[in-house]
């Protein structure tokens, strides 16, 4: 076997600084310099030396200038590095434009913002039309190529050959050494894609953005903020604080907060990756309007999206590439996220009922009656049903003065007559809670009452519009993906713009680490591309070509 110094023979750049990047800013480096409609935009944030090591939650927020914003999610920075890294699904029915990723942290206990980072990319849909600047705008066709290295770490990438057969594997070892040329453990972001197709030289198409140089003097959120407003029933201000729950259905947990004199309030809850919902409920009164604030500062959205010759040439390539997976029955940007176990509350209830189990009943207060449940019904002069949750406990042994609460589905409501109105043979189970250290820990002070938990058989009941008035649907933490390691299987075809993308990639103590990585079916030049971030904020960037052809 060859030694690896002989291995490693033919194609070797070494970058050297060019007083490009400072470390009082933050980085983001994409995957590609522009993206498609149902293509996928990776990236990884590096961000300022005075970024806590620790892990902080960063919202992703991303705008268009016609549409504003139209999507927003959590990343957790890494715990051991100032970096974050995550992806964004592109819909295929995306509009044209150019998009701008906001990056942003909030300091702990007022969810002010911190702007990290902001990055315009350009999104172009190719199965629909494309707004084009005119000639004058558009940058010059000419200014393609791969850019110069920049930064204050110096890059040494070394491949095993100059140029392969398409499905073959290219071996390529990085270095990473400071300015007196010593070794530095640093951390990498590598991506891997054809060069004729995807590199144009001019700053709105770079691969790596410069970003914020943020104030952090204040302690940064470690759970995802949420921030808002309480109105009057007619959208007035509110004139005094009040106490307010909200009801996490995924988690099945209550936090509690309070609000200022004017309805402002801010909190944070408990990371949970993926979507989830809150569900507010007030101890003022129960019309409120609620608003939740998700708009994080940011500059001015760009609405001209250039088209050079070589966008056009993409975008017909694009529709084709699209074409051909779908005859293979395949799938272009397929990949897997990390299942994450969101964790729930355990209830431990005082009683269950499984309703099958009982003669039929025309109702939940009949039903109720007739097997003695520690629960009364009863309807006013207006038809209006009361209910209320007894107190078997030997020192207490009463009614609780309230009404319950209701779980209906994981739904929350106080509303008495939607539970008493529910159709008996619809439920699956019942179960009441009425033992008060439970209901203090399980709900806090809306739970004070009893609490009714129902599940019905379809598990999806929808309340009336009045309850939903206070529910609000957002993203959590991003779960973590790998991007899909090319070829595939061989017999399926593979043909990817971006061959390879690895956001967490590590130097060891040497400075160095080592790539395997499979060829696709794709026959162009292909350019190497890679960011380095050492402990002291340090930056660095490097890059190095090779080719892809069919052997004589």
């Amino acid at each position: 076997m060859k030694h690896l110094s002989t291995i490693y023979m033919a194609c070797t750049l070494i970058l050297y600084t060019t007083g490009g990047y400072s470390q009082t800013n933050s980085m983001v480096h994409f995957s590609k310099s522009f993206y498609t409609s149902g293509e996928v935009v990776w990236y990884r944030v590096y961000l300022t030396e005075g970024f806590p090591k620790a892990a902080k939650v960063i919202a992703v927020s991303v705008y268009q200038a016609q549409r504003g914003l139209v999507d927003q999610f959590h990343l957790l920075s890494d715990s051991t590095s100032a970096t974050a890294s995550g992806y964004y699904r592109i819909p295929h029915d995306c509009s044209s434009g150019v998009y701008e990723f906001v990056f942003t942290a909030f300091e702990k206990g007022t969810n002010f913002p911190v702007t990290l980072a902001e990055a315009s990319v350009p999104i172009y849909n190719d199965l629909q039309g494309n707004t084009a600047t005119s000639a004058a705008e558009s940058p010059s066709s000419a200014a393609l190529g791969t850019p110069k290295p920049s930064g204050d770490l110096k890059i040494l990438i070394k491949t095993n050959a100059s140029s392969y057969s398409p499905r073959e594997k290219a071996a390529v070892m990085i270095e990473v050494r400071d300015e007196s040329g010593a070794p530095v453990e640093a951390q990498l972001s590598i991506a891997i894609r054809d060069e004729r197709l995807t590199t144009i030289n001019h700053p709105l198409f770079s691969t790596l953005k410069t970003g914020k140089e943020p104030s952090l003097d204040k302690e940064l959120a470690n759970e995802i903020p949420i921030s808002g407003t309480f109105k009057g029933p007619e959208g007035e201000d509110l004139v005094k604080k009040g106490n307010m729950g909200v009801y996490m259905i995924t988690q099945r947990q209550f936090t509690y907060f309070q609000s200022k004199s004017n309805g402002d309030y801010s909190f944070e809850v408990p990371n949970t990756y993926g979507p989830f919902s809150l569900h507010f409920r007030s101890f003022l009164p129960a019309n409120l309007q609620t608003r939740v604030d998700r708009d994080v500062p940011h500059r001015k959205l760009k609405t001209e999206l250039p088209m050079l010759p070589e966008i056009a040439e993409y975008l017909r390539l694009s529709k084709k590439r699209k074409s051909i997976f779908h005859l293979f029955g395949m799938t272009e940007n397929a990949f897997e996220v990390e299942d994450k176990v969101v964790q729930e509350q355990t209830l431990e209830y005082d009683a269950s009922y499984w309703i099958d189990e009982y003669e039929p009943f025309p109702d939940i207060k009949t039903f109720s009656k007739e097997l003695f449940l520690p629960l009364r019904i009863r309807q006013d002069k207006d038809g209006n049903y009361l209910v209320r949750v007894f107190n078997p406990a030997q020192n207490v042994r009463r009614y609780y003065s309230k009404p319950p609460i209701f779980l209906i589905d994981g739904k929350l409501t106080g509303n008495e007559n939607i539970f008493a109105n529910l159709e008996l043979s619809e439920i699956e189970n019942l179960h009441l809670v009425w033992d008060f250290p439970k209901l203090k820990a399980y709900f806090g002070p809306l739970g004070y009452r009893g609490a009714i938990i129902v599940e019905t058989k379809n598990g999806n009941f929808e309340l009336p519009e009045e309850d939903l008035a206070g529910l609000f649907d957002f993203n959590g933490i991003q779960p973590p993906a790998n991007y899909p390691i090319q070829p595939g299987e061989a017999s399926k075809i593979s043909i990817h713009p971006t061959l390879f993308w690895a956001p967490n990639v590590q130097t060891n103590s040497s400075g160095t680490t080592t790539l395997s990585v499979p060829l696709s079916d794709d026959q162009s030049r292909f350019v190497i591309e890679v960011m380095a971030q050492d402990h002291n904020g340090n930056q660095g960037a490097g890059y190095q070509t090779f080719e892809v052809a069919l052997k004589q």
